[in-house]
């Protein structure tokens, strides 16, 4: 290049950088890589703002920041999230902006997700997506050719630099066709595709286990129409699910890859609720924006991760309070966290086979309690809690015992399937009870646990008409399943 030729270009590039603040114009610059890290203690804190409704020049803007920022210097997140209907009218640019604005005072990475005002005026959806990334500390990573703009996911890393927890974001659309049903759009195939496909990755890099997960959308899948049925909702539930009216199967592929726990949205402003359905806790954000309709204190809610555990908790902040306060997992064990753990029995682990020593019965009974007066046909060992060595369809029993190994000292949470009565203890302990004659019905309970070795006791009847058994495991380390062969021993006699 020759020497005028340079000066040429220098003077070009000095000239964008020094007008574009003048003329709107904006120089494309590549984002910086920006890493996610779990602090210190292993926990890291989601500020989620939704639905602010934003549109410059209005007078009452000022109280919306006000309560940004309080609750930003309350809670003092590692990252904000926006779950869409931020900047839904005038000119996106400057909305943006300013809306902004408390993040960047604390030099707070942020993101956001889009909601259906977000892209109604004159400016497209994907070029909103390119001012948003073009503003400071935000840090969006859109995954191109996805249906919408948005679409990404970002893993925390742990002291270690392992991958402790991923976050999922979604563009959940606007407004779907006049001739499909409904009036909101919904997450497309390909989208669902592409997390099935990171999941599948991530586990790859986490020992080939689920990586604890996390969800952001603004739109509310189906699913949450079940949850608002349910008795156990904490938050404030002030109107229905404004969900799209087609089922897309986002959540279903969430209870398939057994790594997403969590599921965040706005839209609905006065629902701030959380409930968990199939194992995943739904929630909604609080609404955030002075201008936003809605009966709700102006707000936020907060997410506290922790590394490696599909463990959360969350709350909602106010300038005034912070209240609502859910953990999960949430199933009303919590009177087993509070104990002292049941300690381990010592056992030398190269004595022990792995696997159940059973007793099989044969007769009526109408209670576990009863099983051990009845004939004694068969004793061996299994694998697993199994009822495969049943030697007729129906008027028999089991008695299964051998030592349960668990990785660490906390809470595990059992599940009992049975049809009909069964029975689960742990160290002598009754644990789940789904004791008389019924049909399939499942039944939990939780126990605290040193590290090592627990003698564990199944005791199951089969009355008529079905059988059924399957017992499963939970922790903060472990996604819940069928309790795996690997953690059942017995002692050869």
């Amino acid at each position: 290049m020759n020497k005028q030729k340079t000066i040429q270009t220098f003077l070009f590039s000095f000239l964008i950088v020094f007008l574009a603040p003048f003329t709107g114009v904006q120089a494309k610059t590549k984002k910086a890589e920006v890493k996610l890290n779990f602090r210190e203690d292993g926990t890291y804190k989601i500020v989620q703002f939704t639905d602010i409704h934003w549109e410059p020049g209005m007078p009452a803007n000022g109280l919306t920041l006000q309560t940004m920022s309080v609750i930003l210097d309350k809670e003092k997140p590692d990252l904000v999230v926006l779950t869409g209907d931020i900047v839904t009218a005038g000119d996106p640019v400057r909305g943006w902006k300013e809306v902004i604005q408390p993040m960047v005072d604390r030099k707070l990475a942020w993101i956001s997700t889009y909601g259906n005002h977000d892209s109604e005026g004159d400016t497209p959806r994907s070029e909103i997506n390119e001012i948003v990334e073009s503003l400071p500390y935000n840090i969006n990573k859109e995954v191109p050719g996805l249906s919408g703009e948005g679409n990404f996911s970002l893993p925390v890393y742990t002291k270690d630099q392992s991958i402790g927890s991923v976050l999922y974001f979604f563009d959940s659309h606007a407004y779907c066709s006049s001739y499909m049903p409904g009036s909101y759009n919904w997450v497309k195939t390909d989208q669902i595709e592409w997390y099935r496909k990171q999941s599948d990755e991530y586990r790859k890099l986490h020992s080939d286990l689920p990586v604890p997960s996390y969800a952001f959308l603004h739109i509310p899948l189906m699913e949450y129409r079940e949850v608002a049925k349910s008795s156990e909702l904490l938050g404030h539930k002030g109107e229905g699910v404004a969900s799209p009216e087609l089922n897309s199967g986002l959540f279903a592929a969430f209870v398939e890859q057994q790594d997403v726990i969590g599921t965040f949205c706005g839209h609905d402003h006065n629902n701030d609720y959380v409930g968990v359905y199939q194992d995943v806790a739904l929630a909604y954000g609080r609404c955030t924006g002075t201008y936003a309709y809605g009966d709700l204190r102006n707000g936020a809610r907060v997410i506290e991760l922790h590394a490696n555990d599909f463990h959360f908790k969350s709350w909602i902040s106010t300038p005034r309070e912070e209240d609502l306060f859910f953990v999960y997992p949430n199933d009303g064990n919590q009177q087993a966290l509070e104990e002292a753990p049941l300690p381990a029995i010592e056992l030398d682990k190269a004595t022990l086979k792995q696997g159940l020593e059973y007793r099989y019965y044969e007769g009526p009974v109408e209670t576990v309690n009863e099983i051990e007066k009845l004939p004694l046909i068969e004793t061996g060992t299994t694998n697993n809690f199994s009822l495969e060595k049943a030697k007729q369809k129906d008027h028999f029993a089991f008695k299964f015992e051998g030592y349960i190994e668990v990785p660490e000292t906390q809470t595990y949470r059992f599940y009992l399937l049975s049809d009909d009565g069964a029975t689960l203890s742990i160290d002598d302990q009754l644990i789940v009870d789904n004791d008389g004659g019924h049909s399939a019905r499942l039944r939990k309970g939780a126990a605290n646990l040193s590290k090592g070795f627990h003698k564990i006791t199944l005791l199951y009847f089969e009355d008529y008409m079905g059988e059924e058994l399957e017992v499963g495991l939970s922790s903060l380390r472990i996604r819940q399943g069928d309790l795996s062969d690997t953690m059942l021993y017995y002692s050869p006699k």
